[in-house]
């Protein structure tokens, strides 16, 4: 569900949650460190670290544009550098490449929503890119 944990507690501050992602880095060993200047800890992720939980759909330069809207509020852009990927460490559900080596997944809704979104052929159209949904 998105959720971050520290020691068996939910963390529910929005700001630390958000402090938290800024530190996360997936590494080419697939595991999942915080890193700060000083140190570097690793942390079990289940899913995947960040969840999509909306979208925003927009016209830029005539074309249609989608932005993702992270769980830490961020806004990232569907293209070519911020793909749709389906199945890469999900067991099948859709996620967005991100920053670090991380990714992450559709919430229920907004995978509603992105479906809602798609071609006659099961394309999202975004930023000049297509992306297939299977």
């Amino acid at each position: 569900d998105g959720s971050w944990w520290h020691d068996g507690a939910k963390i529910n501050r929005k700001p630390l949650v958000k402090f938290f992602a800024g530190l996360l880095r997936r590494e080419v060993d697939g595991k999942y460190y915080l890193v700060t200047p000083e140190e570097k800890w690793r942390i079990t992720v289940e899913l995947l670290p960040l969840m999509v939980i909306g979208l925003k759909k927009s016209n830029c330069s005539r074309v249609p544009c989608l932005d993702a809207v992270l769980n830490t509020d961020e806004i990232v852009p569907i293209n070519s550098r911020y793909k749709i990927q389906q199945g890469v460490g999900t067991g099948g559900i859709a996620s967005i490449a991100l920053w670090n080596g991380l990714s992450g997944f559709f919430n229920r809704s907004s995978w509603y929503e992105l479906v809602n979104l798609c071609d006659d052929n099961f394309f999202i159209h975004s930023y000049g890119e297509r992306f297939k949904l299977y």
